[in-house]
């Protein structure tokens, strides 16, 4: 669902920067409520932009965000979407890679917003094991720029949430100091997050929040980390 101002948005960026693909943002509210909802709109919100260009209009930089403006002739010049990409899954990213290695430009205009239905909770963990692997084959094999693609920001903090629980978990004063510094890192590397969450969804659900931000941290890591090994192996031809 596009805000009232979301069309006007996209031919001001289209005039000023001359670009054949725009690109807006999620909201962080969804379309559907509920607390899984919630989580994934701020979850998008914060990890597929960096802060610094919240509010900046840059050119070339896919933001996985939620809305496209396309140029129709270049649309029809790159045969438009693969269609051989099964279900909705990265066949927008492809289509981005296609048009930055024929020489258009893009912008991204993170001030365009749009709500979204987000899945719910099982859904989305399948979402997230369908997509990350073939984004991350893209990534691979071609050098664009993909705003989203911030690894330590997911890695530090999954790692060190797996970490403090096992620490937690165990027996004996080095397991437990441990634990408390590796807490520590993880409030500290999630404090975007919490800070968002807070301020857009409260502390009580923000508390409510962190045992799923944990959980999706660390099955985002997982997943990502098995695609890449998947993927050097496969370039080494070992299957």
């Amino acid at each position: 669902m596009i805000y009232p101002d979301s069309i006007s948005k996209f031919i001001e960026t289209i005039n000023k920067k001359k670009v054949s693909l725009v690109v807006g943002r999620y909201s962080t509210e969804p379309l559907n409520p509920g607390l899984v909802q919630y989580y994934k709109a701020l979850f998008d919100y914060v990890f597929l932009i960096p802060r610094e260009l919240k509010h900046t209009v840059f050119l070339n930089g896919q933001i996985g965000g939620g809305c496209d403006f396309i140029n129709t002739d270049t649309f029809r010049e790159l045969n438009g979407f693969d269609d051989s990409i099964a279900g909705a899954n990265v066949e927008r990213e492809e289509f981005y890679l296609r048009l930055f290695d024929a020489g258009h430009q893009s912008a991204a205009n993170p001030m365009i917003k749009t709500r979204h239905h987000f899945p719910k909770f099982f859904t989305m963990i399948k979402n997230f094991q369908t997509r990350i692997p073939p984004t991350m084959e893209l990534m691979e094999r071609r050098s664009a720029y993909f705003t989203y693609d911030q690894r330590f920001k997911i890695a530090l903090p999954a790692a060190a949430s797996s970490l403090g629980i096992l620490g937690f978990l165990s027996s004996g004063s080095y397991m437990e100091a441990m634990a408390l510094i590796c807490t520590g890192i993880f409030f500290l590397s999630s404090f975007e997050f919490l800070a968002e969450s807070i301020k857009r969804r409260g502390a009580m659900m923000t508390l409510e929040f962190i045992p799923l931000h944990i959980f999706v941290l660390n099955l985002i890591m997982v997943i990502g980390a098995n695609a890449l090994l998947q993927n050097k192996l496969r370039k080494l031809k070992w299957f």
